[in-house]
């Protein structure tokens, strides 16, 4: 009877080790089904339907008890997807918090270590080649009306290339730097006798009208940005004139996301149909990646998972 129940105790304790070691990896694999990290942002929601900046918790309050701070979670996200991927994610631009226009709100976001950990530019370089950028900024913060304790943050998450992450992070360190000192003019204490100015005859001067103020041009939403960034791509492309210029404003325009309106999602697949050509057909673009096939194979799947496209089932099977 003794060694039964000796038994019985070490087949539960196999068990329990056992639950535990398949849980970890299901949660490894529920990232690899991804087929790309654009993929990612959308399916996960980490920016709202528009793309604009969502709002995430920082701080509990006082009862927060056993919750962690949701700000985390998208950095968290990305660091799960490398991984699955066989990569590391690492910090490529320190955040300057440049996006957040109040003073109070800045200084307060950088006493949290639940944003400064889980902001910045961030870097993942796969197991098979591929490499991307994605960028996770703070926009504001504020005190939910219904709760007083608790604090949220509105974090904008984007993919970036290499370029425009260093023109980014560039602009926004050099708004963050120091300012410079003015010296101030040295009082003298010997005593200044002032000599003698000749009058002056007073000339009248002439009364200049101000001038007409100037008109501000309407701010560009970034549906029209998307939208006017393709079809100049479009056109230079189908032209053959400056195919790697017609390349790159296809790769902006299509990494500013889907947006859930009348033409939005047709300008993003478009651009990314333009994209994977380029990826496939021209020299000079494909230089800047490592496995450029690849990174149109997986473009073309993401489009085809979203509907059903003639043209980018077409391009990914001759990719097979």
């Amino acid at each position: 009877m003794f060694y039964k129940k000796i038994l019985v105790i070490s087949m539960m304790t196999i068990m329990m080790y056992g639950c535990v070691s398949t849980g970890g990896k299901l949660s490894t694999d529920k990232f690899k089904n991804y087929t790309s990290v654009h993929e990612l942002i959308v399916k996960q929601a980490f920016n709202q339907d528009d793309g604009t900046a969502k709002e995430y918790v920082y701080d509990w309050g006082a009862h927060a008890g056993n919750k962690t701070p949701q700000s985390l979670h998208p950095k968290q996200d990305l660091n799960s997807y490398c991984q699955a991927k066989g990569g590391t994610l690492t910090l490529l631009h320190k955040s300057h918090l440049a996006l957040v226009k109040d003073t109070w709100s800045k200084r307060l976001l950088e006493t949290y270590g639940a944003v400064k950990q889980g902001i910045g530019a961030y870097q993942c370089k796969q197991s098979d080649g591929l490499q991307w950028i994605v960028s996770i900024e703070p926009t504001s913060e504020r005190k939910l009306q219904e709760n007083k304790d608790v604090r949220v943050v509105s974090l904008l998450v984007k993919e970036m290339t290499m370029d425009e992450a260093k023109k980014v992070y560039a602009e926004k360190n050099k708004n963050n730097s120091s300012t410079t000192v003015v010296k101030q003019p040295v009082v003298t204490t010997h005593k200044v006798i002032p000599a003698k100015v000749p009058e002056v005859k007073k000339e009248e001067k002439t009364v200049v009208p101000p001038p007409e103020p100037v008109k501000e041009a309407p701010k560009e939403t970034i549906q029209q940005q998307q939208q006017r960034l393709y079809l100049s791509a479009r056109r230079d492309f189908n032209r053959g004139t400056s195919q790697l210029a017609a390349c790159n404003q296809a790769e902006r325009a299509h990494n500013l996301g889907r947006f859930y309106n009348a033409s939005g999602p047709s300008v993003y697949v478009e651009s990314g149909v333009l994209v994977a050509k380029c990826l496939t057909t021209v020299s000079a673009y494909q230089k800047k990646f490592n496995q450029p096939k690849a990174r149109a194979k997986s473009i073309l799947q993401n489009i085809v998972s979203m509907q059903n496209h003639t043209i980018a089932k077409h391009m990914l099977q001759q990719l097979q």
